[in-house]
This record gives C-alpha cells, sequence and structure tokens, in this order.
C-alpha cells in the first residue's frame, strides 16, 4: 500500500494543515482506507522513503486529521495495520520533526481571526484585549501541557510506544468521555462553517469594484450559497489536492494585504477615536468575557495536539512546539491588533479588510482575494469530516455517500447554516456563543478532567502547585462560560434589533447631504 495523494490545507477558527492518504489494494482500487484522511504514516526500517520538498513538510498533518479521526480513522503503519507497536524501534518512527510541528501550527493559527483583531480591540479597549490574548495563551500552552501529560500516561497505561495516542478522541475514550467530546467538537465545527461562510460574503464584496457592488444578501443567497452546497457535496478529499497551493498562497497573500493596509492606513486622513477600556453601553466583565472566548476559538487548534504529536519523530517534543507556536503567533497577532486599531480607530469594521477595501479599491482585493482563496479550500475539509461523523453511524439511504436522501441532507444543513447566517449580523458574538460553552470545554474543562482522572487512575500525585494552577484555570473557565455568553448573547440581541436600522455612517452621510 502506498499513499498516492495529499491535500495540505490551513483550516480556519482556527485553520491548519491536513495529510490524507488514499490506499490502493494491487488490483488499483481503492482499499477500505480509501478517501479517508490519516493522521500519519510510519514506515518500517525497509522502507525506501522519499526526499520530501518544502511543500511536502508543510502537508503534515494537524487540524483536518484531527477533525477526520472523530470518525474512528487510523493512521497506517507499514504492514497496512493501524497503531503501533510497542516494540518498535524509536529510530524507525518517520514523521515531523519539532521544526515542521511548529510550522504547521503556525499556519493553522494564522488564519481568519486575524481580520476580526483590531474590532476585538475596539470592542474590549487597548489595555484590556492585549492583556487577555497574553492570559489566553499562556493557559492555552499550560493546557497542551496536560494534554501530552495526559497521553504519556494513557501509553504508559498500555504499554504503547510515545505517539500511540493517536487523537484527542483517542485520550477522550480512555477516560470515557468520546460522546461527549464528539459532540462539542461537532458544534464547533459547524459554527466554523458558519464563521467561514461570512468571511466568504466579506471576501467576495470586497473584490466587487464600486459600481458593481451588490447587497450581502444578493451575495449570500445567489453566489455564496451555491458555492458552498458545491462544497458540502464533496465525497473525495482527494479532489481537492492539487489546488491545496491555492489555500497557501491565498493566506499569504491575505496575511500581506492586512499589514500593507495597516501602513495605508497609518496615512490616511479620518476621524480617529481611541479607548481604553470598553465603549460606553458595554461592560468590563462582559467585553472581557466575549474577548477571551474569541481568543480560546483562535487557539482551538489545541485539540490537535495528540494527533501532531503521534506524528512527530520525537513525540516528547510538542510542548517545546506548542509553546514556541503560540508565542510567535501572539506577537504577529498582538502587532496586528495594535496596528489595525491605531490605523482605524474605534469604527474598524468587525472585518477589517473590509476597511483597507473601502480606503484603497485596488490595494484592498489583496486582502480580499487571499481571505476569499483561504476560506475556499478551508470549508470543504469541515463539511468532510462532519458528514462523515453522521454516516458512520449508519448504513440507510441518508447516512450513504452519493444517494439522494444523503444529498438533499447535505443541501438542507447549508441552507439552515445560510438561514442562520442571514439572521445573526455579527460574527464577534456569534464566535462568543459558541466558544464560550463548546471551546472552553475543549480547551479548559476537558484537559484538566482528562489530567486528573488519568493521574488518579495510574496512581500519580497531583503536586500543589499543578492542583492550584488547574483550579485556577478551570475558575477562568467557568468566568469565559457565564460572562461570556452572556456578554454575546446581549450583543447578539442588540445587533439583531438593529438590523434594518440606519447605522451611524448613514446618517452623516444624510446629514451631509442635507447642510449642502
Amino acid at each position: 500500500k502506498s499513499p498516492s495523494r495529499s491535500l495540505g490545507r490551513a483550516v480556519a477558527p482556527f485553520l491548519a494543515m491536513a495529510s490524507f492518504e488514499v490506499s490502493q489494494e494491487p488490483n488499483g482500487e481503492a482499499g477500505a482506507g480509501a478517501n479517508r484522511p490519516c493522521a500519519g504514516r510510519r514506515a518500517s526500517a525497509g522502507d525506501d522513503v522519499p526526499r520530501k520538498t518544502v511543500m511536502d513538510k508543510m502537508r503534515r498533518a494537524s487540524m483536518a486529521a484531527y477533525l477526520a479521526e472523530a470518525q474512528g480513522v487510523k493512521s497506517l503503519d507499514s504492514d497496512g495495520s493501524t497503531g503501533s507497536s510497542p516494540s518498535a524501534s524509536f529510530k524507525e518512527r518517520e514523521g515531523i520533526t519539532r521544526k515542521e510541528a511548529w510550522s504547521n501550527m503556525v499556519l493553522a493559527l494564522i488564519g481568519v481571526m486575524v481580520c476580526l483583531l483590531p474590532n476585538i480591540m475596539s470592542k474590549s479597549g487597548y489595555l484590556l484585549a492585549p492583556l487577555l490574548l497574553l492570559l489566553a495563551s499562556l493557559v492555552v500552552i499550560r493546557m497542551g501541557k496536560l494534554i501530552c501529560e495526559a497521553c504519556e500516561l494513557v501509553e504508559e497505561t498500555r504499554g504503547s510506544a510515545p505517539g500511540s495516542v493517536k487523537s484527542y478522541e483517542d485520550l477522550a475514550k480512555a477516560v470515557g468521555m468520546y460522546k461527549i467530546l464528539l459532540v462539542s467538537k461537532n458544534t464547533v465545527i459547524l459554527a466554523t462553517v458558519l464563521v467561514a461562510e461570512k468571511f466568504l460574503i466579506d471576501a467576495l464584496s470586497g473584490l466587487l469594484p464600486k459600481p458593481m457592488k451588490l447587497s450581502k444578501s444578493v451575495l449570500r443567497w445567489f453566489f455564496i450559497f451555491p458555492a458552498v452546497c458545491l462544497m458540502a457535496l464533496l465525497k473525495d478529499l482527494t479532489q481537492l489536492s492539487k489546488y491545496a497551493w491555492v489555500g497557501l498562497v491565498g493566506m499569504t497573500v491575505q496575511l500581506f494585504g492586512l499589514v500593507g493596509g495597516c501602513l495605508l492606513g497609518c496615512f490616511t486622513e479620518r476621524d480617529r477615536s481611541y479607548s481604553m477600556l470598553p465603549p460606553e453601553g458595554s461592560t468590563i466583565p462582559g467585553m472581557a468575557g466575549i474577548t477571551l472566548s474569541a481568543f480560546i476559538f483562535a487557539f482551538a487548534i489545541l485539540a490537535t495536539v495528540p494527533s501532531v504529536r503521534a506524528q512527530m519523530q520525537k513525540p516528547q517534543e510538542i510542548p517545546q512546539a506548542l509553546r514556541d507556536a503560540i508565542g510567535f503567533t501572539v506577537i504577529l497577532y498582538e502587532v496586528i491588533m495594535l496596528w489595525g486599531y491605531f490605523a482605524y480607530g474605534e469604527d474598524v469594521s468587525e472585518n477589517f479588510t473590509q476597511d483597507i477595501a473601502a480606503a484603497f479599491p485596488v490595494f484592498g482585493m489583496l486582502p480580499s482575494l487571499g481571505l476569499l482563496a483561504n476560506v475556499a479550500i478551508t470549508a470543504p475539509l469541515f463539511f468532510y469530516c462532519f458528514f462523515s461523523v453522521i454516516e458512520a453511524t449508519g448504513t440507510d439511504a441518508i447516512r450513504t455517500q452519493g444517494t439522494r436522501p444523503n444529498t438533499v441532507a447535505r443541501v438542507s444543513l447549508v441552507l439552515v447554516l445560510t438561514l442562520f447566517g442571514w439572521i445573526i449580523p455579527g460574527i464577534l458574538s456569534l464566535i462568543g456563543v459558541f466558544s464560550s460553552v463548546f471551546c472552553v470545554c475543549n480547551n479548559l474543562f476537558f484537559p484538566i478532567f482528562f489530567y486528573h482522572r488519568l493521574r488518579r487512575q495510574t496512581e500519580h500525585p497531583v503536586s500543589a502547585l499543578d492542583l492550584g494552577l488547574n483550579v485556577a484555570t478551570a475558575f477562568l473557565g467557568v468566568l469565559v462560560f457565564v460572562y461570556g455568553l452572556q456578554g454575546s448573547l446581549e450583543t447578539l440581541w442588540k445587533e439583531m434589533e438593529s438590523v434594518g436600522k440606519p447605522t451611524k455612517d448613514t446618517i452623516d452621510a444624510v446629514n451631509k447631504t442635507l447642510s449642502i
């Protein structure tokens, strides 16, 4: 059996690189593992390992593999069996290096969330936002360490080799939390698809010249809805493999456009105002909760840690790779957040690529084009993984790929998500609702619970320092859950009430016209 194709892509709340393998039987037909995502592959000592190009290294798996492993997909050893043998020589492991793991996670973290950062600062204030981003990053790094230690405890109990825990789901099974984790994670997948659809609309709007501008409702129903339906009908991930480079280039173009937009925005004359704390009408606890939940959503790749760890040549190096990746990304986040806020002020749009497109119509097409390519390659992966979970639960017509009921179900889900996105105008409040409940569970509550449950099962004592830090983290999670959910729902309600009402810019334009 040999891998025939691989797909690398950054996946957004949350982007990452993915590697998909299609195994072939001797007769040329796809075997049982065909078109199924795999977390990685270990080569035996006798295998000829081809020289990897830079692009091959960038295609190593993380987010999409972790999503796909919800279906119970396991990586293949060189003999075609699943799992790894405890007696396997460490030198025989063929996997990604610490540097490759770092680059994958950085690519996963630099995604659509970066477009929201200046607006997040405008709503929470230039004092709170940088501090909360730093706090979220430190907490996520520690939770990643707990996940790695939990994986080691499971492997110790099983007597298996390091890296044999291949996914977050595998870890959840060890403590009897598999179904709960599956529900929580797949809810986040649907929320991510919903957010991705909103970014697609914004990106397409930014590409249209001013004389050809269309309303977002027209773009949503006549352009984005049909396109997303096609994404949802994807049945074979190899169909996307030849377009992997589009996503990588798109992400690079998007980032370059955002940085250039910040630079150009600093030299334009506009009325700018800044606030140290949340603006009038918002409470500090509520906005702090929304902001923290958004940052936790941005670091949702934490759930990919077991998958990336299972693919590394030295699994024990994953905590350092995660720390370095998050540290690098936080610096980039802070720079873009502060710079974008300084350039466009408190009135910066929720997706500030729209401000760049409005102020610089030609250059503004750059970040919009990158965003469009980025999300267009990302969304099908989420759809594929979500539907694979559902279809794995049965063999009736609605859960069988290619049947009419299955096609109707897929299109119906897209219709529901599109209607939901049409009703809910904001992005940040939507992220806050889902993140404060489900991402907080995935990134904070579950790692702590898994760690302590496994410590108790293996009779390993927990130090007083670790216990204190974990209690403090759990308390922070409760605060984010309460205030983040409450603040997001209140903001969501206000946004829905304001739909159809004239905006401040519209009122100012009318007043200016009347004064003339």
